[in-house]
Order: C-alpha cells, then sequence, then structure tokens
C-alpha cells in the first residue's frame, strides 16, 4: 500500500468539498483510503468512500500507515505540562504528601473559621437571655 501526499484541491476533488482547507495535510493510498493530518492538533481523519473497497488493514499496517503520515510515536502530556518526562515513584509520592499537606491546613483554617462562627453565635445568644 502506497501513500503519498497532496495538496487540497486534489484531495477535495476525489473525496469531496465538505472537507474544508485548513492547517491540514492530505494523504492518499492507492488502495483507495484518503487521510486528513490536522498540524494544529496532531489528529488524523480516515476517509472511505463507499465506491472503494480496499481490502482489510492489519494492525502493522495501520501503524505503519500512522507513523509514516504522523510522524515517529512521542508521549506527551497535554493536560499537564508541569510534569516531568521521566517520573519516579518517589516524585509522586512528593508531590502526594505536599498537596495533602495543603489540603489539611485548608482544612483546619475552614475548621477554625467555623468554629469562631459558633462561638460568635453562642456568645450573642448568651447575651439575649441574660
Amino acid at each position: 500500500m502506497k501513500t503519498r501526499e497532496i495538496s487540497a484541491d486534489e484531495f477535495s476533488s476525489r473525496f469531496g468539498v465538505e472537507r474544508a482547507a485548513g492547517d491540514f495535510a492530505y494523504f492518499v493510498c492507492d488502495n483507495g483510503i484518503g487521510m486528513i493530518r490536522d498540524n494544529r492538533t496532531r489528529t488524523m481523519e480516515v476517509i472511505v468512500l463507499p465506491e472503494a473497497k480496499p481490502e482489510a488493514l492489519s494492525e502493522e499496517d495501520e501503524i505503519a500507515l500512522m507513523s509514516a503520515i504522523c510522524g515517529e510515536y512521542e508521549q506527551d502530556c497535554l493536560w499537564n505540562d508541569g510534569l516531568p518526562k521521566s517520573d519516579r515513584l518517589q516524585d509522586y509520592e512528593e508531590r502526594e504528601q505536599a498537596a495533602g499537606r495543603r489540603l489539611n491546613g485548608i482544612r483546619a483554617m475552614l475548621g477554625g473559621a467555623i468554629a469562631v462562627c459558633f462561638a460568635l453565635i453562642a456568645w450573642f445568644c448568651l447575651q439575649d437571655w441574660t
């Protein structure tokens, strides 16, 4: 299965105009599969026309195809850029303990504020009784 990169105009003529142009790279395989790679979000969309009958792709073919189009696999953490690339169990435990200390401090301050509120309410109530 040969895969090659094509222009946006050539891709829209083969697969339809509804595939809008943008920061994309377009690829076509010799078996009728088209692929759009979004360069901004690093995602890929596979398009198969109803009249095309591509043979079933094995898992190895899919991985080879994705690495040919998207490049080598890189592990990245999109939800938190603050985490290091290599992390040991001791690092995780230290972060967990530090977060626990901060949380316990917040709980203690909140409990103290509630206790002061109850003490003031009790003091005002006792002032009315005497």
